[in-house]
């Protein structure tokens, strides 16, 4: 960890822009790039690279999007983000500073960059925990994608394919228990026997699949512990996630495969069977894992 000089955060967050080759993330719950003209070059730049771009910004506060749409970037709008951290494959920079041109001349902040693996590694988990799982919450009033699902025998042609009604019924049929799915955000939320699920594509290097769940205190030790250890699967890789701080335990699953789509919005037939039927065999590994443990 070395410590960043106050006048000096901005040009190492523009560095770190300039270095990303493979993803970045950039988490500033506030952003002005108005006649930021550096700023803007560096993050035109990395688009132009083919860098993957995620930008969290905060949900309720008033700012232009127009900047983020002149840049072909889409912000993921997080309620009540106050955290800002910039982050590629290679080091990180955690910072007081919003990426607003105003702080970099006048504020007094604070920042650090990290390099080690551990510590990024950390960073990488707070994202995918706190804000790309979560991000954004599917309304209280949203209806669950069961309504008026058909059975998947009604599947039969390419051009009818229906991802969320087909992902719905593959669970539906997979377990005994009620079963709820919700659209949410790029991803989906499933409600399965008292537990909630998160499903998304990881799209920080390749288009991986991701699924977790929130496991207790007990859960997370039982399954840490036990001989058998966490579940094998031909077409995932599960882990086993601590919470830190004020973070829940997780358990995690992430496709060994890549896919061609970079969201579970519109999800072709048949990679989206394929994801599908993931889902539901990670949602019937928890739940055995669970029933051991409780």
């Amino acid at each position: 960890m070395k410590f960043i000089p106050p006048l000096e955060i901005a040009s190492k967050i523009m560095t770190l822009i300039e270095d990303a080759n493979e993803y970045l993330v950039v988490v500033s719950p506030y952003v002005n790039l108005k006649n930021w003209e550096k700023m803007k070059l560096r993050l035109r730049r990395a688009k132009e690279r083919g860098v993957r771009i995620e930008f969290y910004i905060r949900q309720n506060a008033d700012m232009d999007l127009m900047q983020f749409t002149e840049l072909g970037i889409t912000p993921i709008r997080i309620q009540d983000l106050h955290a800002k951290l910039y982050y590629n494959e290679e080091y990180a920079i955690v910072t007081s500073q919003n990426m607003i041109k105003y702080s970099d001349e006048n504020s007094i902040d604070i920042g650090y960059v990290t390099e080690t693996k551990e510590e990024i590694q950390q960073l990488v988990n707070f994202t995918e925990r706190n804000l790309k799982t979560y991000a954004p919450h599917s309304s209280p009033t949203e209806k669950p994608i069961q309504e008026s699902a058909p059975t998947n025998e009604q599947h039969t042609k390419p051009e009818d394919f229906k991802w969320d009604k087909y992902l719905y019924c593959t669970i539906r049929d997979g377990l005994d228990k009620s079963v709820k799915v919700y659209h949410k955000g790029h991803g989906v939320e499933i409600k399965a026997g008292g537990s909630t699920f998160n499903a998304f594509i990881w799209n920080s290097r390749v288009n991986k699949f991701r699924i977790s769940s929130l496991l207790t205190k007990k859960e997370f030790e039982c399954i840490r512990n036990s001989s058998s250890g966490i579940p094998l699967h031909s077409d995932l890789t599960f882990e086993l996630m601590e919470g830190w701080y004020s973070s829940s335990d997780t358990i995690w699953a992430t496709s060994n495969a890549s896919f061609d789509i970079q969201s579970l919005k519109n999800v072709n037939a048949v990679e989206g069977k394929l994801i599908a039927d993931m889902i539901t065999a990670f949602i019937l590994s928890v739940d055995e894992l669970k029933k051991k443990c409780n």
